[in-house]
């Protein structure tokens, strides 16, 4: 049975780079629940707006039952995956305003060289990633 994987992240706005990595700002700390079925990032609005990220304009979403919404998407997102080296991507999310959870979807998984693993219910760095995100390049 396939089991639920919650993963503890930190988020920060891009705008704060430099004082998250000088010690002077903390991130935020929120445990998202992963679902690959998501192409997106999805944050509640207090989440949001607590981070101040910036709007990207509304975007048509399409939910699992095929309805269909416009949402706002936000820009500037740092997320970091805590104690693992080198995961930590720049990217755009959807704000859900009734949402109370975060969401991490299957683009940053991609991007952050990590695969869902729901037979053990636990989010693992892809294999021969282990010491940071590998670049694939042509």
């Amino acid at each position: 049975m396939a089991k639920k994987i919650e993963q503890e992240i930190e988020l920060w706005n891009l705008f704060h780079e430099r004082e998250v990595k000088a010690g002077r700002r903390r991130p935020l700390r929120v445990i998202a629940k992963v679902d690959n079925g998501s192409s997106f990032t999805v944050l509640p609005a207090t989440v949001a707006a607590q981070l101040r990220l910036i709007s990207g304009g509304p975007v048509w979403v399409r939910y699992a039952d095929e309805r269909r919404a416009r949402k706002e998407k936000v820009q500037g997102l740092k997320l970091r995956i805590p104690g693992l080296p080198d995961r930590e991507i720049t990217t755009d999310a959807l704000v859900e305003p009734k949402r109370t959870t975060v969401l991490l979807g299957c683009e940053e998984l991609e991007r952050l060289d990590m695969v869902a693993d729901h037979k053990a219910g636990v989010l693992r760095p892809r294999p021969g990633t282990e010491k940071g995100i590998t670049a694939e390049i042509e």
